[in-house]
């Protein structure tokens, strides 16, 4: 059973999208600052291989809900999802294209999470042989930066067509208020067995 009504809300949400920045900034964060550490640290430093490990579950649970909400379900769900553009193909390269502004993070915790297994299958060679792949963690870490600059923008448009969004009515609810003003909603249908009351 489809639930793309849900996954409309969820995936066209402002506030969701926030938390996607805010995850993006401190994926950045935590990149850099242990990049930095293990460059001028040498030695036990297993209280940052437990805080990467955190801050990496954490990153994983977003994209998989993100990928899910915003790739999957339009393809599964495309009539019940009118707000969440399809994420593929994505469309011309611009700003305002709000499929295409998910893609750096996309593509950033992808390529961070298939280095990050390159390097634990790898972890018996040398030290040199290993630096060009640690180097590339450094170039997924760059692209979570601009994830977040499009993640906020995406935050930006998302509350522009929120705002833009004409107030939600029921079926057989009554409009009042005064004339030539603004109207408000009361109440709403109520299903009983047999008839329909409101």
């Amino acid at each position: 059973m489809c639930q793309g009504d849900c996954c409309n809300e969820f995936a066209s949400n402002p506030q969701v999208q926030l938390l996607y920045v805010i995850v993006a900034i401190i994926y950045a964060l935590a990149s850099f600052g242990a990049g930095i550490v293990f460059i001028v640290e040498e030695g036990d430093l297993l209280a940052l291989e437990w805080l990467i490990g955190i801050v990496g579950l954490l990153v994983l649970v977003t994209w998989i809900i993100m990928l899910s909400s915003r790739c999957c379900a339009p393809c599964c769900c495309r009539e019940k999802m009118p707000d969440v553009p399809q994420a593929c193909p994505p469309g011309e390269c611009s700003c305002q294209n709000v499929a295409l502004l998910d893609y750096p993070f996309h593509i950033a915790v992808a390529g961070d999470l298939a280095t990050t297994l390159l390097l634990n299958i790898f972890e018996g060679l040398t030290l040199d042989s290993l630096r060009g792949l640690r180097l590339v963690v450094i170039g997924w870490a760059i692209l979570v930066c601009v994830s977040a600059c499009t993640g906020f923008r995406k935050f930006v448009i998302l509350n522009e067509q929120r705002a833009m969004r004409p107030a939600p009515t029921h079926p057989g609810a009554m409009v009042v208020g005064t004339p030539g003003g603004q109207g408000a909603v009361v109440g709403a249908p109520v299903q009983v067995p047999g008839k329909l009351v409101t």
